[in-house]
């Protein structure tokens, strides 16, 4: 069971980077960034996106983050309803200068994915930025009842790409 999860894993990193390789290589060429950003180029743009934020090794680097909030845009342009890029967007602008550019992403997110505990819990990155706790407990709590149900469904919890019980309701229970 632990060597499917590592081959899993491997194969998601695998294909982050195959993803990273490929945009870079079409934005260092001749090609006009407008035509690698096209309905058929959605995911690449995603995880280029992705691969942008997770470039900056410590802390914010405003320009790269505002760059990958750009990508992140130009999807959700196309597909209003993507899950990566609105996921990426909320990670682009989870800090208190930049959080009120991006409350109806957070908003939206878990209207997306309303069964994904972890895109229940993305929104919290703004609203603690926002300092809106009615809606970081709110959000953290509908991410656990998701991971709770995500957890019955689960024959075999060894199996699970996340842990079940990730999101601990250490705050909201007695």
């Amino acid at each position: 069971m632990k060597r499917i999860k590592i081959i899993a894993n491997s194969l998601l990193f695998l294909t982050l980077v195959f993803c990273t390789i490929k945009i870079q290589a079409q934005t260092d060429s001749t090609q006009n960034y407008d035509e690698l950003i096209s309905p058929t180029n959605m995911e690449v743009a995603a995880m280029y996106s992705l691969s942008l934020i997770g470039s900056v090794p410590v802390g914010r680097n405003t320009e790269v983050y505002e760059h990958a909030a750009k990508i992140s845009k130009e999807v959700l342009n196309n597909n209003p309803k993507h899950p990566g890029a609105l996921h990426y967007l909320i990670h682009a602008y989870d800090d208190p200068e930049h959080a009120a550019m991006d409350k109806s992403t957070a908003d939206k997110y878990s209207v997306v994915a309303p069964a994904a505990g972890h895109a229940l819990h993305m929104p919290t990155h703004i609203y603690l930025s926002l300092v809106l706790w009615d809606n970081v407990i709110s959000s953290n709590i509908d991410s656990w009842k998701a991971g709770q149900e995500y957890g019955k469904k689960v024959i075999n919890p060894a199996l699970s790409p996340i842990p079940v019980t990730f999101v601990k309701p250490w705050v909201f229970m007695n």
